[in-house]
Formats: structure tokens, C-alpha cells, sequence
């Protein structure tokens, strides 16, 4: 709730007002305290629960713009989050609010300004599981970074720390799973860049079939297209292309796709 400065704000005003009103009532009627305790209670547990779901309910709406690929309105929301969120605010959820806006910067092919926000994320020193998807975040996004600008060995790096946290018993499922898989895609996308194709085509194939959101998708079917692309099955990577490209949004993907879809004969694209 912290991360929405606004919803946050009134429901420690109501919050507020219900403890006010109680303690007023206390002292000027008769009513049995016992009861108006009770009231109070129902109060703040009610009112939590309201602005919370507005919260939850935000969230949604955030993820939303990240899945169909609306990615410059998704990166302005989460930069007025990030410059919003107060300053006594749990360092977790500012966090989660930066690393919001790193997916969807690195999606939208902004990655000096990716890093930039990589490099003020303070991960708290902790094995919780939330801190633990947290960290695996973090390493896979500083990969990806260092994968566009072509640092190959400093993305291994990178991604050498995440294995070790999968092995912490906190690390249940299914959320040890989920981060297994969004790591091993980047390692999949490292290879491409290093030149190593065999076995890729299958995985991602496996992945575009088995991922639900779609961001997630539309990334597989063209790290899918590049592997095909790479391998001189032209026809079979126009064909992940051309989906990339219809449903990848403001995406760096849809872009470099259109640009792969448009070049003829013995001219390469840069994907």
C-alpha cells in the first residue's frame, strides 16, 4: 500500500478519524468501551482492507500496461511511483517499484536508463522468499543490461549469484520455479549472443507455449526468431517476426523485428 502515496495517505487520515471519533466517544457517552473498542477494531480492519484492495487493485491495472506492451505509459507510471514513494517507506516495496520500472524500461530499449536505476536499488540483506525473488530480479535484470551493451562475461557474473539462491530451503514453490525459469531464459539469451544455438529453438519453443503473460511471450517468440534467424531458417523466423512485431507494442522486440521483416537479400538485421 506504501508504494501508493495516495491510497497510503487516506488510509492513515480514515485510520485516524476512526481512532478520534472512538476515543471522543468514550469520553462523552455512555456507550459500554468494550463495544466501542470492538467498533474501532471493525474500523481499522475494514478500512485496511479497502485501501489495500485499491492497491492490489492498482497493481493490476500497472501489469496490465507491461503485458499488452504499453510500455512508455507503464514507465511513466512507475516513474512517478518511484519519485512519490515515501521516504519512510519499507526499502522492499521502493524496490519493487524500481525493479517495476527496470522491466519496463529494458523492454522499451532504454538501457543506460535502466542501469541507472539498477544502480539505486538497495537490496535488504535477508533470505525471506520475497527477498530472495527480489535479488533474482535484480541479477537477471543487471545481466540482460550488460547483455545488450555486450559485457558477455560480467552478465555470466551476474548470473553465476542467482543459482546459489535456489538452493536456500526458504526458496518454496512456486516461486523457487518461476525465477529458475526467468533465469535460465537470460542464460538462454546469453548464448544466443555468444553464437551457441543448439538446443535454444526447443527451449524457447517450450517456453512461448508454456508462459502466460504476454510480455513474456512475445520475448520468447523473438528470442525464438533470432535463434532461427541466426540458423538461416529465414521463413521460420519471419513467421515468430511478424507475431513479435503485431503484438510487442512500443517493445524494443516489435522493433527490432519490424526492422529484421524489412531487410531482403545478404543484409543482416542487428537483433
Amino acid at each position: 500500500m506504501k508504494a501508493y502515496k495516495d491510497i497510503y495517505y487516506k488510509y492513515i487520515t480514515f485510520a485516524m478519524i476512526g481512532a478520534v471519533t472512538v476515543g471522543i466517544l468514550i469520553g462523552v457517552t455512555s456507550i459500554n468501551r468494550m463495544y466501542l473498542i470492538v467498533a474501532l477494531v471493525v474500523w481499522l480492519l475494514a478500512n485496511a482492507g479497502f485501501w489495500q484492495y485499491l492497491a492490489i487493485r492498482r497493481k493490476k491495472m500497472l501489469d496490465t500496461l507491461l503485458n499488452e506492451c504499453k510500455l512508455a505509459e507503464y514507465i511513466d507510471s512507475y516513474e512517478a511511483l518511484d519519485q512519490r514513494f515515501p521516504r519512510f517507506g519499507d526499502l522492499f516495496d521502493k524496490n519493487e517499484i524500481k525493479l517495476n520500472l527496470t522491466a519496463g524500461l529494458y523492454a522499451h530499449g532504454e538501457f543506460s536508463e535502466m542501469k541507472r536505476v539498477l544502480d539505486t536499488v538497495k537490496l535488504r540483506n535477508s533470505t525471506d522468499v520475497k527477498d530472495l525473488v527480489q535479488k533474482v530480479a535484480y541479477l537477471n535484470d543487471l545481466a540482460l543490461y550488460y547483455i545488450e551493451r555486450g559485457q558477455l562475461g560480467e552478465a555470466e557474473a551476474e548470473l553465476s549469484e542467482c543459482y546459489p539462491l535456489f538452493d536456500y530451503a526458504k526458496f518454496k514453490e512456486p516461486k523457487r520455479s518461476l525465477c529458475l525459469d526467468a533465469t535460465e531464459r537470460v542464460y538462454a539469451v546469453l548464448q544466443i549472443k555468444r553464437g551457441n544455438y543448439d538446443g535454444l529453438d526447443k527451449r524457447f519453443i517450450n517456453w512461448v507455449k508454456d508462459v502466460e503473460d504476454p510480455i513474456t511471450k512475445v520475448m520468447c517468440s523473438y528470442r525464438l526468431g533470432e535463434v532461427y534467424y541466426n540458423n538461416g531458417m529465414t521463413e521460420e523466423a519471419n513467421k515468430q517476426f511478424e507475431f513479435v512485431k503485431k503484438y510487442g507494442g512500443d517493445s524494443f522486440y516489435a522493433e527490432r523485428a519490424a526492422n529484421a521483416l524489412t531487410l531482403k537479400g545478404s543484409h543482416k538485421a542487428k537483433l
